[in-house]
C-alpha cells in the first residue's frame, strides 16, 4: 500500500500551464534459489553413526547473554544486535536432539565440568560418558542482499490537480524529463531500500567422536529470510514547460475511498526495521536453521 506523504508545492507552478503526472516506482526482487547445507560425512561417521546414543552440547566459543523474551523479540531492549546469544539457541539445539530420541548432556553441564576438574571438552565429554560432542561452531546472523534479479520498476502516467492525484493514460515522456522524473522518485525509492533489509542466519557445526577425537560429521548453512511484502511507492508532481517539475503530494493507493475522507496528510519519516522485529525474525531464522541441522544429522541427509 502507497505511504501518504504532504510535500510543499511551490507558488510558481501554480500560475501558468502546469502538467500534472503520478510517477510509481516498485522494488522486484526475483530470489535466486536457496543453497542447500553443506555437509560433509567421513567414513568413521558412516560406521559409528547408528551407535550415538549420547550427545554432550559444546557451544561457540563467543557467546553473549540474554533473555528467552528478548531474542524472542517481547522485550522492550532495543539494544540488540545480530550476534546470536548462547541460552535461548542452544537450548533450541538440545530440544531438537532429544526430540529426535538422543540422551543429551546440556552445554552447560559441560562447560562446568572443563572448568571444575580443568579438563578439554573431549575429556569432559568422556568423564560424562558421551558418546560424541557436537560442537556449534559459530551462530550469526547479518543483512542480505539476496535475490538473483533486482531491479525497480517505474511507470509515468497522466494526471490533473484532484485531490487525489488520479492516475490517467501512461504517459510517454522525453529522456530530459524521464531523468527529472527518476530524480524525483529517488527519495522514495531510498526509503524504499532502507525498511527492506532482509536477514540471513548462517549455522556451523561439527561432531566429534569421543572415542577418537576426530571430527566426524560437519556442517554449514546460511538460511535467508523469505521475501516481504512488495514495497511501493507513488508521488503526484506537477511541471512548468516540461522543464521545472516538483512534486504536489505523495498520491494514495489505488483503492476508492468513495470520495469521502476521514482526515489529511502528514509527513511520515521511514525508519528501519524496529530492533524487536529484527529480534523476533533473527530468532525465527535460527530455529529454523537449528531444527534443519538436526534432521540432516539425525537421519544423515546429504
Amino acid at each position: 500500500m502507497y505511504k501518504v506523504l504532504l510535500f510543499i508545492f511551490p507558488i510558481t507552478l501554480l500560475s501558468g500551464c502546469a502538467q500534472y503526472y503520478v510517477l510509481t516506482t516498485d522494488y522486484i526482487t526475483i530470489d535466486a534459489p536457496e543453497k542447500s547445507a553443506e555437509i560433509v560425512a567421513t567414513p568413521d561417521y558412516m560406521i559409528k553413526r547408528k551407535d550415538i546414543k549420547t550427545l554432550a552440547i559444546q557451544a561457540p566459543s563467543r557467546c553473549a547473554s540474554e533473555t528467552s523474551s528478548q531474542m524472542s523479540g517481547k522485550s522492550d531492549d532495543v539494544n540488540a544486535n545480530l550476534v546470536i546469544e548462547c541460552g535461548p539457541m542452544m537450548a533450541e539445539v538440545e530440544r531438537g536432539l532429544v526430540k529426535e530420541g538422543y540422551a543429551v548432556i546440556s552445554w552447560v553441564e559441560l562447560d562446568k565440568t572443563e572448568k571444575a576438574h580443568a579438563l578439554s571438552p573431549r575429556d569432559a565429554a568422556n568423564q560424562l560418558r558421551a558418546d560424541a560432542i557436537f560442537l556449534i561452531n559459530s551462530m550469526d546472523c547479518s543483512d542480505t542482499n539476496q535475490g538473483g534479479n533486482t531491479r525497480w520498476d517505474r511507470k509515468f502516467f497522466h494526471s490533473d490537480y484532484s485531490g487525489n492525484g488520479t492516475k490517467g493514460e501512461p504517459a510517454m515522456v522525453n529522456d530530459n524529463l524521464k531523468a527529472r522524473f527518476i530524480q524525483l522518485l529517488k527519495g522514495s525509492e531510498s526509503r524504499i531500500l532502507n525498511s527492506y533489509k532482509r536477514l540471513s542466519c548462517t549455522v556451523n557445526a561439527s561432531v566429534i567422536s569421543v572415542d577418537t577425537g576426530k571430527s566426524v560429521w560437519f556442517y554449514d548453512w546460511t538460511h535467508v529470510e523469505g521475501k516481504r511484502a512488495a514495497m511501493s511507492d507513488a508521488i503526484h508532481v506537477a511541471c512548468n514547460n516540461q522543464t521545472i517539475c516538483s512534486p504536489v503530494f505523495k498520491t494514495k493507493d489505488n483503492q476508492s475511498s468513495g470520495g469521502l475522507s476521514s482526515g489529511d496528510s502528514s509527513e511520515v519519516s521511514v525508519q528501519g526495521r524496529p530492533e524487536n522485529e529484527i529480534k523476533a525474525a533473527k530468532f525465527l531464522l535460527t530455529k529454523e536453521a537449528i531444527n534443519n541441522l538436526v534432521q540432516k544429522f539425525k537421519y544423515d541427509i546429504r
